[in-house]
């Protein structure tokens, strides 16, 4: 999650050595060319609430909050991208729309159908709200 107006636009990923660092990279240049789709917060959850994605890639929450935390980017890379492995429950493929990530071990919680009775308007899934989303297009 970043802020649309905050001068550092990824917050938590300053070195090229970090997990997350080129898609975020890669994402900042694509940004900065308006090479993202914006989608409004129920589009964002509904292009993302699939178990095998084919026609969106990785995306950024854009938040007006000014209280996100500066390693949110880094932190949501961690807790969502990274599968479960070991002691781990096995990742749900879109559990982060829900406000879970890779940790969340519950069964009963999973975001199958749980993400269709979102309030979008007030979409929090990671603790802040969620302005909208810019969304990486896949061919």
């Amino acid at each position: 999650m970043v802020r649309p107006n905050s001068s550092s636009i990824w917050p938590g990923l300053n070195n090229e050595t970090e997990f997350g660092y080129a898609t975020a990279q890669r994402l900042r240049v694509k940004n900065l060319n308006n090479q993202l789709t914006r989608l409004e917060n129920q589009d964002c959850i509904n292009a993302y609430a699939t178990a095998f994605q084919t026609r969106r890639g990785s995306l950024i929450l854009v938040s007006n909050d000014i209280n996100v935390p500066e390693p949110t980017a880094e932190r949501t890379l961690l807790s969502v991208f990274v599968p479960g492995h070991g002691y781990q429950c096995a990742a749900h493929p879109f559990q982060w729309i829900c406000g879970g990530t890779m940790w969340d071990c519950d069964f009963g919680t999973m975001c199958d159908t749980k993400w269709m009775s979102i309030d979008a308007a007030n979409w929090r899934p990671l603790g802040s709200k969620v302005s909208y989303c810019l969304s990486e297009n896949v061919d």
